[in-house]
């Protein structure tokens, strides 16, 4: 029972989107169109009220990515080796206190959020933030056929449109509505490799310039 209890706490994924039950995915309709929506659209937004799981959808599709582990009903995009993925949010604490704590659990019980706890190879502190996690090694399904791990780095609005520059990630989300000239150097990361932005954010600003490129797409904010 120990044993269970243990297996249990670090695979909180599985506990996600059952088949049936009163919390099962059919119960979420707009959750699977926006995983489905993966397999052929390289931009997408999860725009809504809060409260509603729309970071938890991220993370749980982040994590079938990083680990290579997907559900039988998955009929999104796939990645059958390890990726390079980035994560961001508004700051270094907010990321530390949001992001990562889904992603990865309490700070001293790693293996207890999204990411079963047996998947997590390694992490690396971030300078000047208490407990918060810089990058992360992650083993995919994959790591015995393909020499290499699935890698995440945390990053934040705050440090500027520059340090995004550089780099080939293939996943990024972002959680919390972005500047414009980070979420345009974000797309330019993943122009050249097809890879994906995964955004998520309730819409406090008003209709700014990003809000109208995804409800307006070609049309110029006047």
């Amino acid at each position: 029972m120990e044993q269970e209890l243990q297996r249990r706490r670090y695979n909180l994924i599985e506990k996600y989107y059952p088949e049936t039950g009163k919390l099962s995915r059919h119960a979420y309709p707009k959750h699977m169109r926006f995983f489905e929506a993966g397999r052929v659209h390289r931009e997408r937004c999860m725009m809504a009220a809060n409260r509603v799981g729309k970071t938890d959808a991220a993370c749980y599709e982040l994590t079938c990515h990083l680990t290579g582990i997907y559900p039988k009903w998955w009929e999104g995009r796939k990645f059958n080796t390890p990726i390079d993925t980035w994560l961001a949010g508004d700051t270094s604490t907010t990321v530390r206190d949001i992001l990562q704590k889904k992603l990865f659990g309490e700070y001293n019980d790693i293996g207890s959020g999204f990411i079963p706890g047996a998947k997590v190879a390694k992490t690396t502190n971030k300078s000047g933030i208490r407990e918060a996690i810089d990058t992360a090694a992650i083993r995919h399904e994959s790591v015995s056929r393909f020499d290499g791990y699935s890698t995440m780095v945390m990053k934040s609005y705050d440090q500027g449109r520059k340090s995004f520059q550089g780099g080939k990630p293939i996943i990024i989300l972002l959680d919390e509505e972005p500047p414009q000239d980070v979420y345009t150097e974000c797309l330019l990361r993943t122009m050249t490799n097809n890879g994906m932005i995964i955004l998520t954010f309730t819409p406090l600003m008003g209709m700014t310039e990003l809000i109208y490129t995804y409800l307006e797409p070609g049309k110029e904010l006047k």
